[in-house]
């Protein structure tokens, strides 16, 4: 019978808007905290802020590092299902920061990272761009936890110097 597509700004029947549903879940994967939403656990939220952490120490003699995830322009889909919830889709832009302490040598990116770099060694910083596309399920008010169904990550680009 289909599906009515909602505006990602209206809450309705749900416990958030689209918009804000998947901000908090960027914050959830940037801090480990939500802005306000429930989510249901999921293994992407631990394996992200897993790998930060674990990117984090690799480095940590060399360089400082840092993770931010911030929802893009790009649009969000939502469409309603028929218990009163939303299906959306959206878009998070990661970004990794790497910035080689002074006097410490260099980073060596790993063989992907070199070919969109440009370059075999990090001698001052570098930027990994990433965008993580997130496919959630709104429950209606009430309902329970909202709950991540899909996820995959695709690196957009590095920069480094």
């Amino acid at each position: 019978t289909g599906a009515a597509v909602l505006s990602p700004t209206t809450a309705g029947r749900l416990p958030g808007s689209p918009s804000d549903v998947l901000r908090d879940y960027a914050a959830l994967l940037q801090t480990g905290r939500s802005g306000g939403t429930s989510f249901a656990a999921d293994q992407v939220v631990r394996s992200v802020r897993d790998n930060a952490k674990q990117q984090a120490s690799q480095v940590a003699k060399i360089a400082s590092f840092k993770q931010t995830h911030t929802v893009t322009k790009d649009p969000i889909h939502a469409i309603a299902t028929r218990d009163g919830g939303a299906l959306v889709v959206g878009a998070i832009e990661r970004v990794d920061t790497f910035t080689v302490k002074k006097g410490k040598g260099h980073l060596a990116p790993p063989a992907a990272y070199r070919a969109l770099a440009g370059v075999a060694k990090i001698t001052k910083a570098a930027t990994v761009r990433t965008i993580e596309v997130v496919a959630l399920v709104i429950p209606p008010a009430g309902g329970g936890d909202v709950r991540v169904i899909g996820f995959t990550e695709l690196p957009e680009s590095v920069t480094a110097r």
